[in-house]
Order: structure tokens, then C-alpha cells, then sequence
């Protein structure tokens, strides 16, 4: 009996994982694989870094044209 209750726990799939093999699947059926590599190139944390950079070198100039 106990059996039984595994088997069927362990079969029961969560939403995460549903959605992840039905987006899995829609990319390789669309073949979108490298549009969305090429997209992604640049995440969320290489922006925020860049916008650090730029910001840090911004309050530099700022700081510099005040002497």
C-alpha cells in the first residue's frame, strides 16, 4: 500500500515542471533556440552592471568639472 502512495507521488508533476518541459517543447518546435541565445545575450545583471559603470562615470565627470 505504501507502494502505491510512492508511485503516485512520485508521478504527480508540479506546475514548474509542466510549464518547463511545455516551453522546453515549444521552443525545439519553433527552432527559436538561437533567436532567444542571441537575445539573451545581454541578462539583467550585465545591464545593471553597465549602468553602474556608466553612472559611477558620470558622478566622476560631474565631481571633476567641480573643481
Amino acid at each position: 500500500m505504501a507502494e502505491l502512495v510512492e508511485q503516485r507521488r512520485a508521478k504527480k508533476a508540479n506546475t514548474l515542471d509542466v510549464a518547463r518541459k511545455a516551453w522546453s517543447g515549444f521552443v525545439s518546435a519553433e527552432g527559436i533556440r538561437e533567436d532567444l541565445d542571441k537575445t539573451n545575450k545581454d541578462g539583467y545583471v550585465e545591464r545593471q552592471e553597465f549602468l553602474d559603470r556608466v553612472d559611477h562615470k558620470t558622478y566622476e565627470r560631474a565631481r571633476d568639472l567641480g573643481k
